[in-house]
């Protein structure tokens, strides 16, 4: 509810709806592990909104000073780590009264219009060109941060030199970027790791393969064959025999519709993950057919004989192991 900005809907006497009380918060916390490995180590997914208001900022550590910039002339980074707690200690909310103090004394149309031009100056700054939704909302926060101290150093409070808050903040924006691992919505990444990881733990158990021929396996998810390069184009498998010398093979999954969209992927989002999968030619076979509205579409399971050479067809997303694990 805290970060969701509003509390609960109440009724009143008369069985009309009370006002709803609002807010906006900034979680800070820090911690060794990330957001997302608690809700992972209690067996809950991750979405990709919950990535975006609850945001990890990795510290970037050096050889030299471990996690700072700068030593600001002591001698480790222990001395300034000691100093830096001694000193927040003792002088904990003072910057943040005098902070209100000028807040509220200012005229709100000039710091609006102030804000407003520092944010604008660093979002020019760091924002990547081919930012998402997700990563735009992301960025709004760190300007509005950055913003913040820039008005808090010319406010003089902080003793900072002009333009640092913009600069310190983009660091850490881009070092969130860079651990993000892409600049487009997360629904699609999260997939696709979902993807590796159900295949990594049950890419033997659960399908069937020359050497399995699934006789006791209590979940079927489809069927393992090896390929070269030539035979994926071609996009028709078999069990032959294969050169254990030969390194041109790769991994091609056969996962059945109903497996990849309600066991591999539950709680992805199914759409935006394929078009990802397609995008990086990880999915073998894409045809282009017509639908019954007479355009048309891209079919990511297209009909096909399983391969083991049973006659009867049926859909499924092929998965080029070697593609997906790049």
């Amino acid at each position: 509810m805290l970060a969701l900005g509003q509390g609960k809907a109440r009724g009143t006497k008369d069985v009309t709806l009370r006002e709803t009380l609002q807010w906006r918060t900034l979680v800070l916390a820090s911690s060794e592990d990330a957001f997302e490995s608690y809700l992972k180590a209690s067996g809950e997914s991750v979405a990709a909104g919950q990535q975006a208001r609850f945001v990890d900022i990795p510290a970037i550590v050096s050889d030299e000073n471990g996690v700072f910039d700068t030593l600001h002339g002591l001698g480790t980074a222990k001395e300034f780590a000691d100093s830096l707690n001694a000193l927040t200690t003792k002088y904990y909310g003072c910057a943040g009264i005098t902070w209100l103090e000028k807040l509220t004394a200012s005229s709100r149309s000039e710091l609006v219009d102030r804000l407003r031009a520092l944010i604008i100056q660093f979002k020019e700054a760091y924002r990547p060109e081919d930012a998402g939704a997700q990563l735009d909302r992301v960025l709004e926060r760190f300007a509005l941060c950055a913003a913040a101290g820039e008005l808090a150093t010319e406010w003089g409070i902080t003793g900072w030199d002009t333009g640092e808050s913009l600069r310190c903040v983009g660091e850490c924006f881009k070092a969130y970027v860079d651990s993000r691992g892409t600049t487009g919505d997360l629904e699609a990444v999260n997939g696709i790791e979902r993807l590796r990881v159900y295949l990594s733990t049950y890419g033997e158990s659960r399908f069937r393969s020359s050497s399995n021929d699934g006789g006791s396996m209590p979940i079927f998810d489809g069927y393992i064959t090896l390929s070269t390069g030539e035979c994926v184009n071609v996009a028709d498998f078999s069990n032959e025999s294969v050169s254990a010398d030969d390194t041109s093979l790769s991994r091609i999954y056969w996962i059945t519709s109903e497996a990849l969209k309600e066991r591999v992927l539950e709680g992805c989002n199914f759409d935006m993950t394929l078009a990802a999968l397609h995008k990086k030619g990880v999915l073998v076979g894409v045809t282009e057919e017509v639908g019954k509205n007479g355009k048309p579409r891209t079919v990511y399971n297209p009909k096909k004989r399983d391969p083991l050479g049973y006659k009867d067809q049926r859909r499924f997303y092929r998965i080029d192991a070697g593609k997906l694990f790049e």
